[in-house]
């Protein structure tokens, strides 16, 4: 069917668009992240059905840290374009940064049903869920997440993490050894995978990845202190 155009964007917005406002944004500072929100907000001001550019100001507001006007923003864009999945994506991330994670899960499972296949959307819906204590739910949406993207380090180590948090330490052991493996530089992957060896007895495998995390990040306390306690158990109290 066609249509007139009228200022609008149409569904979802296009991975292309996307992408041009994520380069724009990356590339400023937060002076310019500033003098966009300004920019765009004279052509919404202009045209309040300008849903590329409520879109832009949104990820604005998000690196400027105001996750409540991103909300506000992209709420503004369903009531527009209420199948506009990547509007419910950048909404359920917002609610995320806000620890709102029932709002979260809620626009997650609508931006999922509208464009499937995203494997970012499950894992961070899947983060959420185990924020709110449902590690069944978690779990499966971080399966999906590994089954739609096997290559992403971000999957395991989410999988890993509810797997130590259910008890299943082989489990947790293998996916974020994973998660290494194509991340070397995850020191939150290194020191959980040492708590899950430390849990299993395996104090010489604990010891080197508490190791790894302080080569990757100095001031990790807990890496320290985990790798002193590990010390104290081996007997090396010089160490420790």
């Amino acid at each position: 069917m066609n249509e007139e155009h009228d200022g609008t964007n149409q569904g979802k917005p296009s991975e292309e668009e996307y992408q041009r406002f994520r380069k724009m944004i990356d590339g400023v500072g937060r002076e310019g992240l500033q003098r966009m929100v300004e920019h765009l907000t004279e052509r919404i001001e202009a045209n309040p059905r300008d849903t590329e550019a409520l879109g832009g100001r949104g990820l604005a507001y998000a690196e400027l840290g105001d996750h409540r006007r991103s909300a506000e923003d992209n709420g503004r864009i369903i009531a527009l374009e209420p199948d506009n999945a990547g509007a419910y994506l950048d909404r359920a991330r917002a609610y995320s940064a806000m620890e709102e994670h029932r709002l979260a899960v809620a626009d997650y499972d609508v931006g999922i049903r509208l464009a499937p296949g995203d494997a970012v959307a499950h894992y961070s819906r899947g983060a959420c869920k185990a924020e709110l204590g449902d590690l069944a739910g978690a779990m499966s949406d971080f399966d999906v997440a590994v089954t739609l993207a096997p290559g992403d380090a971000d999957a395991h180590y989410n999988r890993g993490l509810t797997h130590v948090a259910m008890g299943k330490r082989h489990r947790a052991v293998k996916d974020l050894s994973r998660a290494i493996d194509l991340n070397p530089n995850l020191a939150n992957a290194h020191y959980h995978r040492g708590m899950a060896y430390r849990d299993m007895g395996r104090m010489d495998r604990a010891l080197k990845d508490f190791g790894a995390v302080v080569e990757l990040e100095r001031n990790y306390g807990l890496a320290f202190y985990a790798r002193g306690i590990t010390n104290v158990n081996l007997g090396a109290h010089e160490a420790a």
